[in-house]
């Protein structure tokens, strides 16, 4: 499956939450991901359960907008295949998301990708910090 985007978020003290929001490129990278639903990092297990945009936007604190320029920089670059018919034209254009819940504190981007083992990083992992800069979520 192809990652678009994670997102490690924190608390309101700048602590790590234990959770992760993963942009995916298709609705098959979601069921892909949901796969590895239970598996463990560490001594502990990961829930994987599909969000809406919304509640990604909504924990994440992503602007909409700099999702969008990335996206239509994505599409731009995805209308250059050759054959492409409308459908997948449409479906370019919907993002899809999962949240992983229960990950160790200290869990990073590199353990996230490795843990999504059947997954490809296509874009970036985004650890947002806070004023004092500390990660903020």
């Amino acid at each position: 499956c192809n990652v678009k985007n994670v997102v490690l978020t924190t608390n309101e003290r700048g602590k790590p939450s234990g959770d992760a929001f993963v942009q995916l490129d298709t609705e098959a990278d979601v069921e892909k991901a949901r796969a590895h639903n239970r598996e463990y990092i560490g001594n502990r297990f990961v829930i994987i359960e599909e969000i809406y945009e919304s509640q990604y936007n909504r924990e994440t604190n992503v602007s909409e907008s700099a999702r969008k320029d990335s996206t239509a920089k994505d599409s731009a670059e995805h209308d250059m295949e050759i054959g492409k018919t409308k459908e997948e034209e449409n479906e370019s254009s919907i993002n899809y998301f999962v949240k992983l819940s229960g990950l160790p504190w200290k869990a990073t981007e590199a353990e996230i990708a490795k843990f999504l083992v059947d997954c490809e990083i296509v874009q970036n992992v985004v650890i947002v910090n806070n004023e004092k800069g500390r990660p903020s979520g």
